[in-house]
């Protein structure tokens, strides 16, 4: 999957190495400026009380991986420029979704509640990971 394409503009973020509680490194462009004069997307996020006080009397728990959902969401051509950073071999930008933009985890949301809005009431979302669980009554061959 492509992620990135070379980049030519005028905005650009530096690269920043962040070590992980694990003691890896994860490599993070910087968008601190980006992020000053982005409008904040009034979408609701899960909150995470919500979700743990919500499965009642259900059966199924189960986690749903979303290490790279952000990557399935493409970046649109007009707002790539915006994605752009820096670092030894030049300037690069986003044809995914990164996280750490102001509005990723909203975007995210978004299109988690989109693509399973047909159980939207047999399942609650909250992102970190994605939780879901099953009503007693509910006939999964449905």
């Amino acid at each position: 999957m492509e992620v990135i394409e070379p980049a030519s503009g005028e905005w650009a973020s530096p690269v920043v190495m962040v070590l992980k509680p694990d003691g890896s490194v994860r490599f993070r462009s910087d968008n601190k400026n980006l992020k000053l004069v982005t409008i904040k997307d009034a979408d609701p996020i899960s909150r995470m009380h919500e979700c743990i006080d919500s499965p009642g009397d259900a059966r199924v728990l189960s986690t749903l991986d979303c290490d790279i959902g952000y990557w399935q969401i493409p970046v649109s051509e007009k707002d790539k420029h915006l994605t752009a950073f820096t670092c030894h071999s030049g300037a690069w930008q986003c044809l995914r979704l990164p996280f750490g933009l102001r509005n990723a985890s909203a975007t995210l949301q978004r299109g988690m509640d989109m693509f399973l809005a047909c159980v939207k009431w047999q399942i609650q979302l909250f992102l970190k990971n994605t939780h879901h669980s099953a009503e007693t009554n509910s006939d999964p061959h449905k």
